[in-house]
């Protein structure tokens, strides 16, 4: 972070890493960070919509979910964006 802290990859480690120890306010800002930074990722944008949805904002997530959707996910993450959009859609009700 020190040597490249504009780098968006590195600062979605990081947030990944917050993400894991279960610290999701750290996580999603070092997320939303990363995401601004590299806005065309359909992995770091699907790490921020986890994020928001461990803070129980559905609505965010799932819009971040389907933005995923939009940017050339790879075919395994496709089906996983579905099923989680799916599953939160649920939770809303």
């Amino acid at each position: 972070m020190e040597l490249k802290p504009n780098a968006g990859y590195i600062t979605d480690s990081l947030g990944w890493i917050y993400f894991k120890l279960g610290d999701y306010e750290k996580s999603v800002v070092e997320l939303e960070k990363a995401n601004q930074l590299t806005p065309d990722d359909s992995t770091i944008t699907e790490h921020l919509a986890d994020g928001y949805a461990k803070l129980n904002r559905f609505d965010k997530a799932i819009e971040f979910y389907e933005k995923a959707l939009t940017l050339e996910p790879k075919p395994d993450q496709t089906e996983r964006l579905r099923s989680k959009i799916k599953e939160l859609q649920q939770k809303k009700k």
